[in-house]
């Protein structure tokens, strides 16, 4: 079998080689409708993948996991994470929603690193306390916690997508470290009913929601997104 590294490099030089592909299939015949050389977005890609790759570098090669999950290490993550999702509630909104820092120079979603540090977390809580998520409601509890309060940091930009990755991240991982079916069903009761909630409670979720019946009645507005993928 190959190992985990292997697997890991080799699905994310997939997606790479993949969104390189997408991107230049999609952009070649508006980059030339506007003068620009038709590999104009794909070389933009690849310089801003290239710098990924390099940054990338330092934390695979040197921060060990072994740092990465002491306690101290993941509770500085998770303080760093909170107070960065309170400074966008106080940045410039885009389109309604306030999700963008500035950063010398680039802008930086705080969603993107709430996603990454809530799976680094819940990853190795799970084995640190698998006989509590094996056997008992406990371990679930204690997680939803931390969820609650990153979704509620979520919701008021709003970001109602990163809130659904990550909850659903947190079950698939829950899942393979063996929790038992009867708390998936309850927490997943519970979830889909606070998901109906919120959508039906705000117009522009449920508009969004809605758009997936007939994802071309709008395309410059409401199904913009959802009519180009298709």
């Amino acid at each position: 079998m190959p190992s985990a590294r292997a697997i890991l490099l080799s699905s994310v030089g997939c997606m790479m080689v993949l969104s390189l592909l997408m991107v230049a299939s999609a952009s070649i015949p508006f980059a030339l409708s506007r003068g620009m050389t038709e590999l104009y977005f794909f070389n933009n890609q690849l310089l801003y993948m290239t710098i990924g790759l390099i940054v990338a570098i330092i934390p695979y090669y040197g921060v060990s996991l072994r740092t990465l999950y002491k306690t101290e290490t993941q509770f500085l993550l998770l303080g760093i994470t909170g107070i960065l999702l309170v400074a966008t509630l106080f940045s410039t909104p885009i389109n309604g929603s306030k999700r963008w820092l500035t950063l010398g120079g680039f802008n930086f979603q705080v969603a993107e690193l709430a996603k990454l540090v809530m799976i680094v977390f819940v990853s190795d809580f799970v084995v640190r306390r698998s006989f509590e998520v094996r056997n008992g409601l406990d371990g679930f509890l204690r997680i939803m916690l931390v969820v609650v309060l990153i979704t509620i940091l979520l919701l008021s930009q709003p970001d109602f997508g990163s809130f659904v990755v990550i909850l659903g991240t947190l079950f698939a991982i829950f899942y393979i470290a063996g929790a038992p079916y009867k708390h998936f069903l309850a927490l997943g009761a519970a979830a889909v009913g606070g998901a109906v909630l919120m959508v039906t409670t705000a117009e522009y979720r449920l508009v969004r929601v809605m758009s997936f019946m007939d994802p071309f009645d709008d395309v410059q507005d409401t199904d913009y997104q959802l009519a180009r993928s298709l």
